[in-house]
């Protein structure tokens, strides 16, 4: 037996939503290795209340993920579109990688951090 308490199926069904949604941003950053700005306000609209539905652990995670993919926008808008060379590229160049593999991470980390809070 365990000594996590069980949750009713109607909390349990809106923190799954959640859960779902964190990993169908992720998937969307890894097939394009960016994010557009729409789904970046998608995500945050989202997820606005995931506050009153966990601990703050959960939403601490899922802000940093939000930030996370914004800086990732930022670099990839400054690489694409703005004239940088030499070693202003680089830089953004060398955040967005690793922003883009820290984001990677969390595909499988993300399981870690909800299995915690959600459970029948």
């Amino acid at each position: 037996m365990t000594d996590r308490p069980t949750l009713p199926l109607d909390i349990y069904e809106e923190k799954i939503a959640i859960y779902r949604i964190v990993r169908g941003f992720l998937g969307l950053v890894m097939r394009d290795a960016n994010i557009d700005i729409e789904s970046l306000f998608k995500f945050a609209k989202e997820t606005d209340e995931v506050i009153f539905l966990f601990d703050p652990e959960v939403s601490i995670y899922i802000h940093e993920l939000y930030k996370k993919a914004v800086d990732l926008r930022y670099t990839a808008t400054m690489i694409e579109h703005h004239n940088v060379i030499g070693e202003e590229r680089s830089k953004y160049v060398n955040q967005n990688a690793e922003l883009l593999l820290w984001l990677s991470e969390q595909v499988e980390e993300v399981r870690a951090v909800f299995s915690k809070h959600i459970a029948l």
